[in-house]
């Protein structure tokens, strides 16, 4: 896999780690409906480092970076 073929698929899992943090939230909340305190404790944790989307960039990018197959050092 050349350089340009990484950086692509680097950025494509970025962007889904993006996305998918964001839509999250309903999931998470329809999947404890039924658990009031994990409920609130699944709320406040959402509020607090995911509740921009510039907090879900970096969350994403830093899950993007530890879950690359390629690593700096091998390029």
């Amino acid at each position: 896999m050349d350089e340009t073929d990484i950086a692509k698929d680097f950025v494509k899992r970025w962007a889904r780690l993006t996305d998918n943090l964001y839509t999250c939230q309903a999931a998470v909340m329809s999947e404890l409906a039924n658990e009031p305190s994990a409920k609130q404790q699944a709320m406040l944790l959402y509020n607090e480092s995911l509740g921009s989307s510039s907090e879900r960039r970096v969350i994403a990018l830093q899950l993007a970076l530890a879950t690359s197959p390629v690593r700096i050092a091998d390029l």
